[in-house]
């Protein structure tokens, strides 16, 4: 008997073994499908503007349908690529369905928190090595005057970026649409506010916040990404998710407060009821943003 419960034993562990290693393998390939389809990118997509001396590839994705609203830049988060996956390669590939041309630039590089003291002579100039680090560094701690430097860098870059876009759209007339995630959205909300880049038809931000915003007050009062957004004048669609960046998230009530007094056309905040890294999460953004293009396409 015993040698009988011990042979089962052996037996359904080596069953069990043999299905999670299955599992495993399927799990794995169903990633790579995935991450195949969400990276594949077509050749004539793919256009290429010179910034810094450098070149910057652009993902251009033309209308579906009979639908023509007009063209949506999507900026995605510092640090990414054009064909970045998550939210904003979902927004790339699925608004074309919905009367949009997309047009997806390689968004800035990004600040780095600053925790750990370093001498101002060993950190990178701006715009050279743009402060970039080793993995296995402590990262430094930069003052004020260096993350101003910085912050200056990646608006003078998505200022260029953005400004180069106009022959890339000229194919696609109607309506202009800017839709702008994390700190890129807080980017892109200062650069309209200093009307350094042209005004969209229509701007949507995705759990917009501004690093390091204490750490750069130099002297001088900054506004607040809610202030900026409540001194603009185009229809803003605000969208905050529970997975934000904890600053996006605690700054959202602000930024809802700051625009009330205009008409909900004007500015709409909404909360997403789920998280914003699930292909569930895409489709309600995309939904959302659906909408509000729809109506503010007509004004």
């Amino acid at each position: 008997m015993r040698h009988a419960l011990l042979s089962f034993t052996k037996h359904h562990n080596y069953q069990r073994v043999i299905f999670q290693a299955l599992s495993f393998v399927a799990l794995v390939l169903f990633h790579q499908a995935a991450n195949a389809s969400i990276h594949k990118v077509n050749a004539d997509e793919v256009k290429q503007i010179t910034i810094d001396n450098k070149p910057s590839t652009v993902l251009v994705r033309p209308w579906q349908g009979k639908l023509r609203l007009g063209a949506a830049i999507i900026v995605g988060r510092s640090n990414a690529n054009a064909q970045a996956a998550g939210v904003a390669g979902y927004l790339r590939t699925h608004l074309n369905q919905h009367g949009w041309a997309t047009v997806s630039v390689t968004p800035t590089i990004g600040l780095y928190y600053p925790n750990f003291a370093t001498a101002a002579d060993e950190v990178s100039k701006a715009g050279k090595n743009q402060l970039s680090l080793d993995t296995t560094q402590a990262t430094p701690k930069f003052d004020s005057d260096q993350l101003l430097e910085q912050q200056n860098f990646q608006h003078s870059q998505l200022t260029e970026t953005i400004n180069q876009l106009a022959e890339i759209v000229k194919p696609y007339p109607g309506k202009r649409m800017i839709i702008a995630l994390d700190d890129s959205a807080a980017i892109v909300t200062q650069l309209l506010y200093q009307r350094k880049i042209p005004t969209p038809d229509t701007l949507v931000v995705i759990n917009p916040y501004r690093a390091f915003e204490q750490e750069m007050v130099s002297g001088k009062e900054m506004l607040s990404v809610a202030q900026q957004l409540q001194i603009l004048s185009m229809p803003i669609l605000d969208l905050q998710s529970r997975d934000g960046h904890p600053i996006s998230q605690e700054q959202a009530q602000e930024r809802k407060m700051k625009n009330q007094i205009k008409p909900v056309r004007y500015y709409s905040q909404h909360q997403l009821d789920l998280n914003i890294t699930t292909e569930t999460g895409w489709q309600e953004a995309l939904n959302y943003i659906r909408g509000f293009s729809r109506r503010t396409a007509t004004y």
